[in-house]
């Protein structure tokens, strides 16, 4: 499997969304045709910061990010690292996003920052925000057909 064709794997994002807007997230994200997935590092909230998912089992030995270009490197498809994702995350509908359940998709440039945006509706969203134009442009061919 390969970067930018088959998954897009960025270790250093940050996340917001309708739910909890004031509440930052900084995570890896992990991007398939299907499916976006959030892998929170530590949450900001207005006035705290959290460690939210180091405790999970399969990072005790590692980082997040190690951990998830492991599972990266050791799936053998596409449809694999999803059932991977899916199962690590436990479902999660803040962490595992369906592309086929959202109704809007929407990309914005601001200097080398990239905030990709989607959601069931203009009051259900999600926004990722990716720094740098490799991974902007990156993102925008691999996902190109959702901004038409």
């Amino acid at each position: 499997m390969q970067q930018g064709i088959d998954y897009l794997f960025y270790n250093d994002i940050k996340m917001m969304s309708s739910e909890s807007p004031l509440k930052q997230v900084d995570g890896v994200f992990i991007g398939t045709k299907n499916y976006v997935f959030i892998i929170p590092k530590k949450s900001v909230g207005f006035y705290y910061l959290v460690t939210t998912f180091k405790t999970h089992q399969y990072f005790a030995d590692s980082s997040v990010e190690e951990g998830c270009a492991k599972l990266l490197a050791e799936a053998e498809s596409v449809e694999s690292l999803e059932n991977t994702f899916i199962e690590l995350l436990e479902g999660e509908p803040k962490n595992v996003h369906k592309i086929s359940e959202k109704v809007w998709f929407k990309l914005n440039k601001f200097f080398s920052t990239f905030n990709f945006r989607f959601g069931k509706s203009k009051m259900n969203w999600s926004a990722c925000v990716i720094k740098g134009k490799d991974k902007g442009n990156e993102l925008k061919a691999f996902y190109g057909h959702l901004f038409q």
